[in-house]
């Protein structure tokens, strides 16, 4: 069976379409007032001089390292690499084997 279509009292529908009209009034407010505060920015920029930008402050370089503290940190990486090879040789021999020197 179909339904039938009821009829929508007269209040109702006036009382909606009254908000429709006026939500859409403020639609259009808020989007004119939108439009005219971009005006005005865009002409007061173009009427604005342009500032130099400052210049930047450039960053500090590290200072270079003399031949002397080049090699003494080879040294310590060479001594660091041994003295963690030494480590892991002890954690992989099993408890109570005999030193192999």
């Amino acid at each position: 069976m179909a339904k039938k279509s009821r009829k929508k009292s007269a209040k109702k529908s006036a009382a909606k379409r009254k908000t429709k009209v006026a939500k859409a009034k403020v639609r259009k407010t808020k989007v004119s007032k939108s439009k005219v505060s971009k005006a005005k920015a865009s002409k007061a920029r173009a009427g604005a001089k342009t500032k130099k930008k400052s210049a930047k402050k450039r960053s500090r370089k590290a200072k270079p390292q003399t031949i002397g503290e080049k090699v003494a940190g080879a040294v310590k990486a060479v001594v660091d690499t041994f003295a963690e090879a030494e480590e892991l040789r002890r954690k992989m021999e099993p408890r109570g084997a005999d030193a192999t020197e």
